[in-house]
């Protein structure tokens, strides 16, 4: 993910261009594509009757025969409930239900036919939180508002008074109205998901023990490997005698370090003394060796820490070679 904040640039791509797409379906089906309402274009009120509606349609259309569907819709319209049903539910669905005649009937297409569009978003807003989007932690949020949204309709739908005034004019067409909230809410939610932060997302305490887990394994084959050669030197009469005159020229040097007076001074500038000092007299313990040590037991819990939770038992520490500086002066 480069730098935790940004996904790879090609699923960003992927996802950039599959949201693109989304908001040009969204976009051509308002401008090009609005739901077809028999009444408002024609301009006629609601209770205006199927005779009319035929008489205006042929005489705008400059033919005279309609379709069978709009004969047949026309037909049905005739009957009051039947054009609460097409307020409610919109031409589409009145037309195609020709076997419709309850309100759950109608109810039950209608929630076919809207539910594949809240469908398609849900797989955009899944597609755009894929893990290494870095937008993951948003993605039960806006599936909440898609499962919200389309309960929300569902429930106007089916639960809505649907009043038609004596005149027919200035009616309430809730189908048209509800259709135009949803195609909006369709194209600003995954706006709103785009410019929404990314995020590293919450990681599991194995996916971060890992790379620590990996990481103590490889010093452990070093240590290891070190404790083996140190063994064999020890069979060996002239790597023994080396090892032993190595460590002895370390010992004299760290010795010589250690006596200088200048290096005392310097080291206790530096806040790196190598003695603590009370009343003006010294104990002959050393702040550089007793922070080491902190250092070594907090590596050492840490260590067996880890290997507890990974189902590992600790292994012990292998001998420094002979004794080392470290256990030669503590």
């Amino acid at each position: 993910m480069g730098d935790g904040s940004h996904p790879p640039m090609p699923k960003l791509r992927f996802i950039f261009w599959a949201l693109v797409l989304h908001e040009l379906v969204v976009a051509f089906e308002v401008l090009f594509n609005p739901p077809t309402n028999i009444f408002t274009a024609l301009k006629v009120p609601v209770t205006a009757l199927g005779s009319q509606l035929t008489h205006l349609l042929m005489q705008q259309s400059g033919t005279d025969f309609l379709p069978p569907h709009l004969t047949n819709l026309f037909n049905r319209l005739q009957s009051f409930d039947t054009r609460t049903y097409y307020i409610r539910f919109g031409h589409e669905t009145i037309v195609t239900c020709t076997h419709c005649r309850t309100l759950y009937d109608y109810l039950l297409v209608h929630c076919a036919k809207v539910s594949l569009e809240y469908i398609r978003l849900a797989g955009l807003i899944t597609l755009m939180t894929i893990s290494g989007s870095g937008k993951i932690k948003w993605r039960r949020w806006g599936l909440a508002a898609v499962i919200g949204a389309f309960a929300a309709e569902m429930w106007t739908i089916a639960t809505v008074e649907v009043r038609i005034p004596r005149n027919g004019l200035d009616c309430e067409m809730w189908h048209d109205n509800i259709w135009y909230l949803r195609h909006l809410f369709l194209f600003v939610l995954p706006l709103i998901l785009h410019f929404l932060p990314y995020s590293t997302g919450s990681q599991s305490a194995f996916s971060l023990l890992q790379p620590v887990a990996i990481h103590l394994d490889r010093i452990h084959a070093r240590l290891s490997l070190y404790s083996i050669v140190h063994s064999a030197a020890q069979r060996n009469p002239e790597l023994r005698k080396n090892a032993g005159e190595y460590w002895e020229t370390m010992e004299n040097e760290s010795t010589l370090g250690r006596e200088s007076r200048d290096v005392k001074r310097e080291a206790e500038r530096l806040g790196m003394g190598f003695e603590n000092k009370e009343n003006g007299k010294p104990e002959g313990r050393w702040k550089v060796r007793e922070e080491a040590r902190k250092i070594v037991d907090n590596m050492v819990e840490v260590v067996k820490g880890l290997q507890a939770v990974m189902g590992q038992r600790p292994s012990p520490a292998p001998p420094a070679a002979n004794g080392g500086p470290l256990e030669r002066h503590h």
